[in-house]
């Protein structure tokens, strides 16, 4: 007789690391494991793709864009219930969180007082292939001379977009350049439960 063994392989979904930042308590260093860190700008150098990134609850400042290319991350505020309990703040000085990766999910937080990005494709949030839920964009403002502007508060392309505020946004493109959308530029994706309240261009 012949016998036949049979070897099944079972592949298990490893989660990412989870990030804290936290200006009060977090250190940006790497030293010893550390998964606490001062700021989201540091954190976002270190993060691989799945990982999570939990901010505190207060106001986050940063002088230069956020950019992270890394796929299927989280960026998440501390109280689902209050977006405004965390506040990303670009003090007008620079654009806000630029993330190219797909599958990222931005949820629980405010986006506040960011310039446009160096592309002119919006100001406080520039993401493709991803999904923005529970957030407030306000008081962003994207002025731009090169070329058309898109997207004074954001600019999303094949997104997913839910529940989240936009207000008190600007888009201004000078010289003879057309802006579209004082609040956002949504190419294709889904907005559902959201609300555009005082943007203009």
């Amino acid at each position: 007789s012949i016998v036949m063994f049979a070897v099944f392989s079972a592949s298990s979904v490893v989660a990412g690391t989870t990030y804290t930042v936290d200006p009060a308590t977090g250190e940006d260093t790497v030293e010893d494991g550390n998964t606490a860190f001062a700021t989201l700008g540091f954190a976002l150098t270190k993060v691989g793709a799945g990982d999570v990134v939990q901010l505190a609850r207060g106001t986050h400042t940063f002088t230069g864009p956020l950019s992270c290319s890394k796929a299927n991350l989280t960026i998440s505020g501390c109280d689902p219930e209050d977006p405004r309990a965390t506040v990303l703040d670009g003090q007008g000085l620079a654009g806000g969180l630029s993330l190219t990766g797909s599958g990222t999910t931005i949820e629980y937080f405010t986006i506040s007082n960011c310039t446009g990005f160096a592309d002119g494709k919006g100001s406080g949030l520039n993401m493709k292939n991803s999904t923005i839920e529970s957030c407030v964009v306000t008081c962003c403002t994207n002025v731009y001379a090169t070329k058309a502007l898109m997207g004074g508060g954001v600019y999303m392309e094949s997104c997913a977009c839910k529940n989240t505020i936009f207000a008190q946004c600007e888009g201004r493109a000078e010289s003879a350049n057309q802006s579209y959308g004082g609040g956002g530029y949504f190419k294709g994706g889904v907005i559902s439960g959201c609300s555009f309240r005082g943007n203009c261009l």
